[in-house]
């Protein structure tokens, strides 16, 4: 594969991030075609700020994304990763097969707009049920083509925790038991490691 061409090296270049996602994007495209099984895993740093996709995946500078606000600056990102993702999953389903096993997973939901207006006086305990609806509910979607995900535990309020088991349970047909499926949240960015239970109030 060939290395993304990158514009500088400083920190917090959003050019940089830029380049690098369109560089992982590109790669998941070429990888379907590659002969043979294969595990490949992406950790992709959108629709996560900095926004620096606009919906056609042209690049959005700081001065763009001011002069159209956040929301606007997220969803036209949002946009954007949406058509990829769709985009690698039929290119999977060409090259690779209808046989391939495909899971999406966030690892997290947007910030709140009281947390961006001042995150260090953020506190997660004194956050509203749509707060942490917000922050937490994922998207979360597999494919595991011949099993039957129900019959192997997948249900609605399913955490990540379990997303591996359920496939090797269903896939390789191994005995996995499933962990429960809790939540938990940080106090705040002084206390990071200092966690409390949020599950009943995401679950009701």
């Amino acid at each position: 594969f060939n290395e993304p061409e990158t514009a500088s090296r400083e920190p917090f270049d959003i050019k940089v991030i830029y380049e690098n996602v369109r560089y992982t994007l590109d790669t998941l495209d070429e990888i379907p075609g590659i002969p043979g099984p294969k595990f490949v895993f992406a950790h992709l740093l959108i629709p996560h700020d900095p926004y620096v996709f606009d919906t056609d995946g042209s690049f959005m500078d700081a001065r763009q994304v001011a002069g159209q606000g956040i929301v606007d600056s997220y969803r036209r990102q949002l946009q954007y990763a949406n058509a990829r993702m769709l985009h690698l999953v039929d290119r999977i389903n060409a090259t690779a097969g209808e046989d391939a096993v495909i899971m999406l997973q966030a690892d997290e939901g947007p910030f709140p707009a009281r947390y961006q207006a001042d995150a260090w006086r953020f506190d997660w305990r004194d956050a509203t049920d749509e707060e942490l609806e917000e922050k937490f509910g994922i998207l979360f979607a597999m494919r595991v083509p011949g099993a039957d995900l129900e019959a192997e535990g997948l249900h609605d309020a399913i955490t990540p925790v379990n997303a591996f088991r359920i496939i090797f349970n269903a896939r390789f047909g191994t005995d996995l038991p499933l962990l429960p499926d809790r939540i938990w949240a940080h106090e705040d960015l002084y206390h990071f490691y200092d966690f409390f239970e949020i599950t009943d109030r995401l679950h009701r």
